[in-house]
């Protein structure tokens, strides 16, 4: 999930790159983004997210993984990504 912080003063644009299935898309202060990825990706999956045109942070995700949560503060830079191992062990 993608979370923009509620207090941004402006959208910002995004990269979303899944084993090179690439979203392009645009958040607004506050918005959160949900994306569906495999719930057991191989090994060689890759997830690469990016703000090219603001602050171009980005962040690449490699397995295991079972959820992720990116979290974007006010002045478009990437404030932490949280990645959870055992998500869907519970279930």
């Amino acid at each position: 999930m993608l979370h923009y912080a509620p207090d941004a003063r402006q959208p910002v644009a995004y990269f979303f790159n899944e084993n090179n299935d690439v979203t392009r898309g645009e958040l607004m202060p506050g918005q959160t983004e949900k994306f569906y990825m495999p719930m057991f990706p191989s090994p060689d999956a890759f997830v690469d997210f990016s703000l090219p045109l603001a602050s171009r942070d980005g962040v690449d995700i490699k397995p295991p993984y079972s959820r992720v949560d990116v979290y974007i503060d006010a002045a478009t830079k990437i404030e932490r990504t949280d990645i959870k191992h055992g998500f869907l062990d519970r279930f």
